[in-house]
């Protein structure tokens, strides 16, 4: 189009005044039409991109979250206990606690269901994998009847060390302490989202 102008130009010298106004007709339509391209081409109906801004259901660890919406600006993120004892659901009700003993290197996870306890100490390696049980002791409130055990397994899913949280499962299976030689069965034990100082 460039070209078609430049050489409209070199020619204007030898075009007589009627020609000279029909060329310069032909180039305002043509820019007009190129303008009407351009313009109807710019549709108000168009997607505008929308930029979401961070909040605590956006499934995104930003702004300062503890966790994956939960934390920080967020509501608190919820710990959770759960397992089969003996073939019965168990869930926490409240707080899973956890302590990492910085002396022993000993990690202490603990929750309730408001009528009995679990308690694992994990005294291996601080990072994923598989390991043995330390301890376990399952205690039913109220009876104060308790369940020790060594034998017994735990996995850490997620061993976070910048923000202080750990996941994963566990088993194991527990003995009396009252010498009865009742056992109990603990198995699918998971927790999630534990805080551990």
């Amino acid at each position: 189009m460039f070209k078609i102008f430049l050489n409209f130009i070199a020619d204007n010298k030898n075009m007589n005044s009627h020609q000279r106004t029909i060329g310069f007709g032909f180039i305002n339509i043509l820019f007009l039409l190129i303008f009407t391209v351009v313009i109807t081409s710019c549709n108000s109906n168009d997607p505008v991109p929308i930029i979401e801004e961070e909040s605590c259901n956006d499934g995104i660890l930003n702004q300062g979250e503890l966790l994956v919406d939960c934390g920080g600006p967020c509501p608190p993120c919820v710990s959770k206990m759960t397992a089969l004892v003996s073939s019965t659901n168990w869930s926490s009700s409240g707080t899973v606690t956890s302590i990492l003993n910085t002396t022993s290197q000993q990690l202490l996870i603990s929750g309730s269901s408001g009528g009995s306890d679990i308690s694992i100490i994990h005294d291996g390696s601080q990072q994923v994998g598989s390991y043995n049980i330390g301890s376990a002791i399952y205690t039913v409130l109220g009876t104060n009847e308790t369940y020790i055990s060594n034998d017994g397994n735990i996995s850490f899913s997620k061993w976070d060390k910048f923000r202080n949280i750990v996941e994963g499962s566990f088993n194991f299976k527990a003995f009396s302490t009252s010498g009865s030689g009742d056992s109990i069965v603990v198995s699918n034990g998971t927790f999630e989202k534990v805080s551990y100082q």
